[in-house]
């Protein structure tokens, strides 16, 4: 449920581009490109070979040597790198995620009919208790999905309701 209220928000939606293939954290990875050019370079003589006769194919000697250790480096930097959230974080996570949508569904329940920030407002008659609480639950929220993610989150949320930017800071 949370992941698609994230996906519904765009939250994901950076994190799915072709550069994270060698990027991580806006950074080109020494690891991941070896990793993708030697794999790239077997392929690519794989398919210039053609695939009818696989027995005939053979990798150089010295070319499978750097593929061998090109992965060994990736999977040593793997291993090394440290680890973006544990458990005990993600279950916090999922828990503000969970108030957030409960306080967006209630928000929505006391005024189905507003199609703007200030439709909204006025029906709710002057009690920005409510828009509080979800402003800064939604702030919060957004902080925490940005720290554990390593992402920059669109500053929307409902109602075009703005919350400033959000770069993995509280």
């Amino acid at each position: 449920m949370n992941l698609r209220w994230a996906l519904k928000r765009n939250w994901l939606r950076y994190q799915t581009t072709s550069a994270s293939l060698v990027m991580r954290d806006r950074e080109l990875s020494v690891s991941r490109f070896q990793s993708i050019a030697f794999t790239s370079v077997v392929a690519i003589a794989l398919l210039i070979n053609g695939f009818t006769d696989l027995e005939a194919f053979t990798i150089p000697a010295s070319l499978l040597g750097l593929l061998g250790a090109s992965q060994a480096i990736y999977l040593g930097a793997k291993t090394a790198q440290p680890q973006v959230a544990g458990d005990k974080e993600i279950e916090e996570l999922n828990t503000l995620l969970k108030e957030t949508r409960e306080l967006e569904e209630a928000l929505v329940k006391a005024a189905p009919m507003a199609h703007s920030l200030k439709e909204f407002q006025t029906a709710l008659e002057g009690k920005t208790q409510p828009l509080d609480d979800y402003t800064a639950k939604l702030k919060k929220a957004a902080n925490r999905f940005a720290q554990i993610f390593e992402i920059k989150l669109p500053t929307k949320g409902i109602y075009g309701l703005e919350f400033g930017s959000r770069e993995g800071s509280e």
